[in-house]
């Protein structure tokens, strides 16, 4: 065989296997998103109903009340794990829409700097900033672990589907099986906390029940999450309107820590019973402590 045919069959070879490893990279399963979301939140946020690959794809975003859950004690004429468990799901976000994108001179306009990459949420339900500029993704180096992680989040809000967590694993959903309809704001969201900007998740409760009282609904309530020199408080408060009156605060660490105050301003007589398994009782107060 002469040499410049060697040559030329060992460069094609090299170039097809580029292709190749191109190609495969290209195509990844979105699934290993899911795996990967999955494994960041210890199995309360998942993927389901996934389509395309994780450069470009969309999928339904849930979230699993009690992360890690299992059936047991199944037989085999029982459905199968997936279909039983399948109800434990909330959706968040009904279709969810991702795009990777790059730019080496940068987008101001979509805020992606010089020599990075960013991906491009879409839904129906986003309003603000977020339908227009990209969540910036973490670089090469800091996946590689060269440098620390950095992202950042555009404001925007966006409006839930109403929830029903009746027959919900976690026991505690399971018995209040809580229903309402919630909206989402956000702005300041980053791995790093930039001096003179504020960080701020607000969590609307609409029309909030629970089968604990037959007073429906007990009202509207807004949940309040803030970063503060590096911390995250919370501060809940309700409408004046709503039955029952919550106002609290505290710190996260681990997990929420601080108390809840709870008022009956109307329908009393319908409400001793909920008030009673909420908390310890300070004349007209009723108070939970958190994270003791």
């Amino acid at each position: 065989m002469p040499a410049s045919f060697r040559h030329i069959v060992r460069h094609a070879l090299s170039w097809i296997v580029v292709g190749l490893i191109s190609g495969g990279l290209w195509h990844l399963p979105v699934r290993l998103l899911d795996a990967a979301l999955s494994g960041a939140t210890a199995g309360a946020i998942r993927l389901a109903d996934t389509r395309g690959s994780i450069w470009a794809g969309s999928g339904q975003l849930q979230w699993w009340p009690q992360a890690g859950s299992r059936v047991r004690d199944t037989d085999s004429s029982s459905a199968p794990v997936d279909q039983m468990l399948s109800s434990a799901a909330v959706v968040l976000v009904d279709r969810l829409s991702w795009h990777v994108v790059a730019s080496v001179i940068g987008d101001a306009d979509a805020g992606l700097a010089p020599m990075s990459v960013g991906v491009l949420l879409e839904s129906p339900s986003f309003q603000g900033d977020i339908r227009s500029k990209v969540l910036v993704a973490p670089s090469l180096a800091s996946i590689l672990g060269w440098t620390a992680p950095r992202w950042s989040l555009p404001s925007g809000s966006m409006d839930l589907p109403p929830a029903n967590l009746q027959g919900s694993p976690h026991p505690l959903l399971a018995i209040a099986a809580p229903t309402f309809v919630s909206r989402v704001q956000w702005r300041g969201l980053s791995s790093t906390s930039v001096s003179g900007e504020e960080t701020r998740v607000d969590i609307e409760f609409r029309q909030f029940g629970t089968a604990l009282s037959p007073v429906r609904p007990l009202g509207h309530y807004r949940l309040t999450l803030q970063r503060e020199s590096g911390r995250w408080g919370w501060q809940l408060v309700s409408e004046p309107d709503s039955a029952l009156d919550m106002t609290g605060r505290g710190g996260m660490g681990r997990g929420p820590s601080g108390s809840v105050q709870f008022r009956c301003q109307r329908d009393c007589e319908f409400m001793a019973g909920l008030l009673a398994l909420i908390g310890k009782r300070q004349g007209s107060t009723y108070e939970l402590q958190l994270g003791l």
